[in-house]
């Protein structure tokens, strides 16, 4: 299972440039930091993104997609209301 977005990750879900993705990064791992938990540079707990950005995994408007053309999991996020 995976535990943490990489960069990549967040410029796929957000459709974001590198340094918008890293600028994220950092400011979710800040607000970790304050909390008392410990994070790993240039990479961002799924959980801590999702709670950033108001995503519930729980949520039925929130799918997780593999793309077959590709040997990577891109998780797409549906926000019908």
């Amino acid at each position: 299972m995976k535990l943490f977005y990489t960069y990549k990750d967040i410029m796929k879900i957000l459709n974001f440039s590198k340094c918008k993705a890293y600028d994220i990064i950092r400011k979710i791992n800040a607000t970790q930091e304050q909390k008392g938990f410990r994070t790993e540079k240039g990479r961002v707990l799924i959980k801590a993104f999702d709670e950033a950005y108001g995503i519930e995994r729980g949520d039925q408007n929130v799918k997780e997609d593999k793309i077959l053309s590709t040997n990577s999991s891109v998780i797409h996020y549906d926000f019908r209301g």
